[in-house]
């Protein structure tokens, strides 16, 4: 019990240590999505005028806003100290992406030409 009460006093300290990078890195997520909620609204408006294609102002308004709202999830965790976490994200992500773009070749390729 007492090596458990230990480990205890031992994250409450970590806690307590870290508690002006959490507060800073939850500020990081929330700043990265309003950032991305202003320009996926400001997108939206300017490839309105530009393309009559509503699919395709979509698509590039969805993939702009995940990517300021991921990029904000990674400053936040190197804000924490989690770099081992950051990296294995990176990692999985970027066998993810490869194994989808592998399974999705030909039909990427139909949508492009379509476009």
């Amino acid at each position: 019990m007492g090596k458990v009460i230990g480990k205890l006093i031992e994250w409450a300290d970590t806690l307590i240590y870290m508690l002006p990078n959490l507060v800073i890195a939850v500020f990081i997520i929330l700043a990265s999505y309003l950032i991305a909620r202003l320009v996926r609204k400001l997108l939206e408006r300017t490839l309105s005028k530009v393309s009559r294609n509503e699919s395709v102002t979509s698509l590039i308004t969805s993939l702009i806003f995940g990517a300021i709202n991921i990029a904000g999830l990674f400053i936040a965790l190197g804000i924490l100290n989690l770099n081992k976490t950051v990296m294995s994200l990176l990692a999985g992500v970027g066998i993810m992406v490869l194994a989808l773009g592998f399974a999705f070749k030909d039909i990427a390729s139909n949508f492009l030409s379509g476009i």
